[in-house]
């Protein structure tokens, strides 16, 4: 609940919608599909000899850890760019940034 009022207050009602509906069509068979799309990205770069900096929410590196340290361990990294994507447009120079 605690994260639902994070994504109405940080994004609005229509466009938490808009976004569940989003992550809905993307992630709909979980990590499976996931699984499959990290592997298509990462058969592109490392038949190159790239290692890649993927840039996700710390909340993704928090419940998906064990399929990420796959990845790590091959030379890919994971940065996070907060705990959870946040409207910005939203928030005043003067708001408190919500950690």
């Amino acid at each position: 609940m605690r994260y639902l009022r994070h994504i109405i207050r940080t994004k609005g009602l229509i466009h938490a919608i808009e976004r569940a509906l989003q992550v809905a069509w993307r992630y709909s068979f979980g990590e499976r599909k996931f699984s499959e799309m990290m592997s298509g990205i990462e058969n592109i770069f490392l038949s190159r000899g790239v290692r890649v900096t993927f840039c996700v929410t710390a909340s993704l590196l928090d419940n998906h850890s064990a399929l990420l340290k796959k990845y790590n361990t091959r030379g890919h990294e994971f940065a996070a760019h907060g705990f959870h994507h946040t409207d910005l447009k939203k928030k005043t120079s003067t708001s408190s940034p919500g950690y």
